[in-house]
């Protein structure tokens, strides 16, 4: 039964996250209501609110879920480099820039976002201090929150190796 019940909850899911990604291709999230995402996603209010308060619960779901995938995939990297997983990180956040808008609405990647994902690594020797964490998580989130508030022109590789200098410095020290 919860097989069945857990495949029900990911449809529904599934057709709430489509809908609202119609729906935020026409106009803000923050002008969606929650009658008109549950219209467009054919799904009844009163499930919408079993899950979510607001339609942007939806794209911070969807984001943090995407910030665990990546943990999981460097994961299962042997020897990952600090820039490789810098450079995924990157990626990661350019990838999925409207859904960590809505999450962070100041444009504001909190810094402790970026040391859990760090902490959840399994690469201790990469980040394993955490002292020099918090450092490196500072950098990251700086740069990330750049990217968030101002876009940049600069390639995720530039970023990622401009991080890396960074990062071996931290370590260094």
């Amino acid at each position: 039964m919860s097989d069945i019940t857990d495949a029900r909850i990911l449809k529904t899911k599934a057709q709430l996250m489509e809908a609202l990604s119609k729906l935020t291709a026409e106009k803000p999230i923050g002008e969606i209501s929650v009658s008109e995402l549950c219209r467009k996603a054919r799904v009844d209010r009163s499930t919408f609110y079993r899950y979510y308060s607001v339609p942007s619960d939806i794209q911070k779901e969807s984001f943090l879920k995407h910030i665990r995938e990546l943990s999981e995939e460097i994961n299962t990297v042997p020897q990952p480099s600090v820039y490789e997983i810098l450079l995924r990180s990157i990626r990661m956040f350019r990838e999925n820039l409207a859904a960590a808008r809505s999450v962070f609405p100041d444009y504001v990647l909190p810094q402790d976002t970026i040391q859990e994902f760090y902490r959840e690594l399994k690469h201790p020797a990469v980040f394993s201090n955490n002292e020099k964490l918090d450092f490196i998580a500072g950098g990251v989130s700086m740069a990330v929150n750049h990217i968030l508030r101002d876009g940049s022109s600069r390639s995720s590789e530039d970023i990622a190796r401009e991080l890396n200098r960074y990062v071996r410095s931290v370590l260094r020290s």
